[in-house]
């Protein structure tokens, strides 16, 4: 949905997202990504979670079909010409990982490391595997291959024990990264190193 600040002028931007918890836009190409939780009970393995990159008119395939194109077993057997017409997701996350929130990095800190340009994810994990999955912070980085996922903040999974779930991610104006966690309700505070001589 799109809106003015006032609230008005209401209309329909995208569709065919299912679950898209978190928004930014890049400061590199201004274009809008949305993370997207897929489906449950299909199995441990699929559906994937999403980014998308998300344009106006755009349909990503949901409830038709999950991950790039695939039809939904119970809603997307007879609907091949709307699957065929979506946009494919532009990044998979494994199944049941429950990417949140999402922001791109734009202090100048970052600059002079990996992390220029890089979105930082927060994966809440997974609930419905039969090994869990997630639990962590991650950092996408684009490149002429596509984009790439390292880990970016770990230890919300200790032998297969929670003890925590990222839910949101935000960046001020120093570089620091500030991390919800709405399972030991708690915000962590990201700050980078100093530089040694």
């Amino acid at each position: 949905m799109q809106y003015q600040p006032d609230g008005s002028n209401e209309t329909v931007f995208a569709t065919g997202l299912r679950n898209s918890a978190g928004f930014d836009w890049s400061p590199s190409d201004g274009q809008l990504y949305a993370t997207d939780n897929g489906r449950d009970l299909l199995g441990d393995e699929f559906p994937p979670c999403e980014l998308n990159l998300v344009v106006d008119g755009g349909f990503y395939g949901w409830p038709y079909a999950n991950g790039a194109r695939i039809p939904d077993p119970d809603l997307g057997n007879d609907k091949q010409t709307l699957i065929a017409n979506s946009i494919p997701p532009v990044f998979d996350f494994p199944a049941h990982n429950a990417p949140l929130g999402i922001v791109f990095l734009r202090s100048p800190i970052h600059r002079s490391t990996n992390m220029t340009g890089a979105a930082v994810v927060a994966l809440h994990g997974s609930w419905n595997r039969t090994r869990k999955d997630g639990y962590k912070v991650v950092s996408l980085h684009w490149d002429e291959e596509g984009i790439k996922a390292q880990d970016f903040l770990t230890g919300f999974l200790v032998d297969g024990d929670v003890i925590g779930r990222p839910a949101e991610v935000a960046e001020d104006h120093q570089g620091n990264i500030y991390v919800s966690d709405d399972f030991a309700n708690a915000v962590y505070r990201v700050t980078r190193a100093p530089l040694s001589s």
